[in-house]
């Protein structure tokens, strides 16, 4: 959902995601990098006429030239020094322009190809290795040493680490609840229990 930054309702009355630090984090490092690919794609781009560009080069350079911008919003995020119209500026990015187009955008085949190999690599080790492989690498400090092939490839872990950690917890309901109905009763329940938390935040 993008949202107007002009808008003359009130920024409280929108609905604003509240990113966390980690995602602003990726969009920083990816959207400062300029490959070497994207130098050279830009370069013919702008050696063309204005009229012979098709509306995808349009789309492109408009794109290129929207990231530039949120590059110094970004680092405002993160220090929580930002007004609210560039916090929906933020916001409106995050939600039209996907992470992995993005990195998929700046990396080559053969670097993409490596980073398979990492990945590879992490997903032969035990569990217990691959969770700190995904934790440890995500600390800050750590994440921003990262290769774009590490961090693109730690992208991929991520979310192999995420559906594991949600096939356990559902592992461990339905070992709990192993009827159909009973389990279904159980995340009914909770959704009513999340539904008055945040009835109850929103009074407040």
């Amino acid at each position: 959902m993008n949202i107007n930054p002009n808008s003359k309702k009130n920024f409280n009355d929108e609905i604003i995601l509240k990113f966390n630090p980690i995602i602003i984090t990726e969009y920083l490092k990816w959207l400062s990098y300029i490959s070497e690919k994207e130098v050279q794609q830009i370069n013919e781009l702008s050696e063309k006429p204005m009229y012979d560009l098709s509306s995808a080069e349009i789309e492109n350079l408009k794109r290129f030239n929207e990231s530039l911008k949120l590059i110094p919003l970004l680092k405002q995020y993160l220090l929580n020094n930002i007004s609210n119209k560039d916090m929906i500026t933020v916001h409106n990015y995050i939600m039209e322009y996907n992470i992995e187009d993005i990195m998929k955008s700046k990396l080559d085949d053969k670097e993409i190809s490596e980073a398979m190999l990492i990945i590879d690599g992490v997903l032969r080790k035990p569990h217990s290795k691959l969770v700190k492989y995904a934790l440890s690498n995500r600390e800050e400090e750590v994440y921003n040493t990262l290769s774009m092939v590490e961090a693109y490839a730690l992208y991929f872990i991520d979310k192999i680490y995420m559906n594991l950690s949600v096939q356990k917890i559902e592992n461990l309901i339905l070992n709990k609840y192993p009827n159909a109905m009973e389990l279904e009763d159980y995340r009914a329940k909770e959704e009513k229990r999340v539904n008055r938390t945040l009835e109850i935040l929103k009074k407040l």
